[in-house]
């Protein structure tokens, strides 16, 4: 196979849209056997940028051909991967009369290929970062330990769906079916049990749509026929008593019991949950030696961040800098990219004076600022109150100080309560025994108490 035959396997493999120039010289002279120092020569990059360029072609090839690539072996991957392409393509000319006799055949030669799948609208990760410790740790989970239930947890764009799409799109294969669905307009049960059941199992409408009690143990018998993998994304909205779609209390009900039943019935399957909040039904079926177990996401580390920067341009400043921006935004993607792009249009990709600015200022990018704000407004009055009195503080506080300063004796008899909701919510932090908010949540809180008092709260 020759440079020019490997070029157009790769473009069959992988959108345009994620080969630049550079993937694709990287590609070339990769497959030529130059190490990234003379690819670095030959492009007028820096090494590093070179070698993060093809560690992500090499992630995106393994993503989609469902095994591990790197630079050593894409070569023999490509390769086999061409032949076998066209093994089934001279099967499927000449048996194309006789369909059903190689259907077995067409399957296994197909890397990934399902007979039953349903992405829904799973979001794109060809680009996705980090996260090779919770991968393993999923993947190990689901794989080889057996969980038939795992919750992704943490806080608004710290990447929980993003990580469940890619660790899902690496271990498709193992399983005979798989559906995926998001719950961000928390959808009526009885609607998603129907199409969950009728992808699954029956094909005749009126056989699946009984009483909610009914549809679940169908479900769950469907989970024990056949290896399933189930994700629900964003189950946050249905954990609400009354949400913005207007749904009354028993849905949310409903659906806690769904999920409790997910939990406690023994079946061959696995359900993937992603959410900011843990379902109140998982607290006391979960543990490390038990088959439920959940996985707070925490935020990126220095250079997982920085990759996402350089996707958008150029920046500039010293370590300690970068590392004063990532722990401003908690580490968290989405925030980062809002102030990328922020810092890009505004700072000429200056951290530095960015960082001046924000120390100077209350500031919040509006994008982040609405994304707070979905998740301020599911609180209560009580989770409120804690927020604004660490918010005042700025500096990590005692549990003791923070009984001091509430403002109400109701407030302080439920802390305890309410200071594990803002944790399991990520929006507070317990470090030795003090607890305390990353500096943009902080910024937030203070820019509410400022609109809530009607008095200015000084940066």
């Amino acid at each position: 196979m020759n440079i020019e035959d490997a070029l157009i396997t790769l473009n069959t493999l992988i959108s345009k849209d994620c080969l630049n120039d550079l993937t694709v010289q990287v590609f070339r002279y990769s497959w030529e056997d130059c190490t990234y120092e003379e690819i670095a020569t030959k492009t007028g990059y820096e090494v590093e940028y070179v070698r993060q360029v093809g560690s992500k072609l090499w992630k995106l090839l393994s993503q989609v051909l469902q095994e591990k690539v790197t630079k050593s072996n894409f070569r023999s991957v490509i390769q086999l991967y061409s032949t076998k392409n066209q093994t089934l393509s001279r099967i499927t000319k000449d048996t194309l009369a006789r369909p059903t006799q190689t259907s077995h055949i067409i399957n296994s030669l197909v890397p990934g290929k399902m007979p039953h799948q349903d992405w829904g609208d799973v979001i794109d990760v060809s680009t996705f970062f980090g996260r090779v410790e919770e991968t393993q740790t999923l993947k190990r989970w689901i794989l080889e330990e057996g969980c038939h239930l795992v919750t992704i947890l943490g806080m608004g764009g710290i990447g929980k769906t993003s990580l469940a799409a890619s660790v899902v799109h690496q271990i498709q294969g193992e399983f005979d079916c798989l559906i995926w669905r998001s719950l961000r307009h928390a959808p009526p049960l009885d609607k998603l049990l129907e199409e969950l059941c009728l992808f699954l199992g029956k094909e005749d409408k009126k056989e699946v749509s009984g009483t909610i009690d009914s549809q679940i143990l169908y479900l769950i018998n469907c989970l024990r026929c056949s290896r399933c993998l189930l994700i629900l994304d964003n189950c946050e909205s249905i954990l609400e008593d009354v949400n913005d779609t207007g749904n009354e209390i028993n849905e949310s009900f409903g659906y806690i019991q769904l999920i409790q039943y997910l939990a406690q019935t023994a079946h061959n399957s696995t359900v993937v949950l992603t959410s900011r909040e843990k379902p109140p039904s998982l607290v006391l079926n979960e543990g490390e030696k038990l088959a439920v177990r959940s996985l707070q996401l925490k935020g990126l580390a220095l250079a997982e961040a920085q990759a996402i920067f350089q996707t958008l341009g150029n920046f500039s400043g010293t370590i300690s800098e970068w590392e004063i921006l990532i722990e401003h935004y908690a580490g968290n993607p989405l925030l980062l990219k809002i102030a990328a792009t922020g810092i890009q249009d505004f700072f000429a990709g200056n951290i530095s004076e960015f960082i001046k600015f924000l120390e100077q200022t209350n500031f919040v990018f509006d994008d982040i600022r609405n994304l707070l704000e979905q998740q301020f407004n599911r609180l209560s009055h009580a989770e409120k109150e804690v927020m604004y009195t660490l918010a005042i503080h700025q500096q990590p506080i005692s549990f003791a100080q923070l009984c001091k300063d509430m403002m109400s004796e109701e407030e302080t008899a439920r802390l305890l309560e309410t200071i594990q909701v803002l944790s399991r919510r990520s929006l507070i932090e317990n470090s030795l025994s003090k607890f305390t908010q990353k500096p943009v949540i902080v910024k937030f809180v203070r820019e509410k108490l400022s609109e809530k008092t009607g008095k200015s709260i000084i940066c």
